[in-house]
């Protein structure tokens, strides 16, 4: 079973973190899904981290908007390679402009 978290309905997304099952490709795949969902990779960051039978890969790319975020989503939760997904949500910017 696949847990996704997206905590914010407002603000672009920009990163995704999910655990796999160690020993497989799993980065590889994640950037195909993504560039499949429309990400744009450039400038893209990739970590990952080993947690016993377990790794988390993170990657942050360029803001996405709402309609991506949910294709995104709906990719990473079709993959039963992924036991948990979290995208990233980045704050909406603040007008700090005098009015």
């Amino acid at each position: 079973m696949t847990m996704i978290r997206y905590l914010q309905s407002s603000g672009r997304v920009g990163g995704v973190t999910v655990q796999t099952p160690c020993g497989e490709m799993h980065v590889i795949a994640l950037w195909r899904l993504l560039t499949a969902a429309g990400a744009n990779m450039r400038g893209a960051c990739t970590g990952c981290l080993r947690h016993g039978e377990f790794e988390r890969i993170t990657i942050s790319f360029e803001p996405l908007d709402q309609e991506q975020a949910d294709l995104i989503l709906a990719k990473l939760g079709a993959e039963a390679w992924i036991t948990h997904a979290l995208l990233h949500v980045l704050a909406p910017e603040i007008d700090d402009r005098p009015g």
